[in-house]
């Protein structure tokens, strides 16, 4: 083994207890939640994977994406959305209905993922229905 390994091993360790460091100062974490029960979503909180559990182009439901997911109901009539924690996070929870955070807040915590129906009715009410 090389004199050097200790050094390198010593500092990668640095850097991790600096990125942990720095993740918890900002109020954010790294969260794996169960998307295994997903099995179609046209929107996700998280889609990169939503789209590997689903095996389908999934979009990314945001506040900056909010309006994109309205004149999505353009194309089609009813629309799947799949929840998880980034939901509770502030690029998310602005357009997620409050009565699901309260719901599904706590399953969020552990890791759990929701799937909604949302359709529009009368072209003014947004219905959000679990799927």
């Amino acid at each position: 083994m090389r004199k050097d390994y200790g050094l390198y091993l010593c500092a990668i360790l640095c850097l991790l207890v600096l990125a942990s460091t720095w993740s918890n100062y900002r109020g954010y974490s790294l969260r794996l939640s169960d998307w295994s029960n997903v099995d179609y979503a046209d929107w996700a909180t998280n889609n990169p994977v939503a789209e590997y559990y689903t095996g389908n182009p999934v979009k990314l439901f945001r506040n900056n994406t909010y309006g994109d997911y309205i004149n999505d109901f353009k194309r089609k009539d009813t629309l799947y959305v799949a929840i998880d924690y980034y939901a509770l996070l502030p690029v998310a929870i602005n357009i997620i209905p409050l009565e699901i955070l309260a719901v599904d807040g706590a399953l969020f915590e552990k890791g759990g993922v929701s799937v909604w129906r949302t359709y529009i009715v009368e072209d003014t009410v947004l219905v959000w229905e679990r799927k």
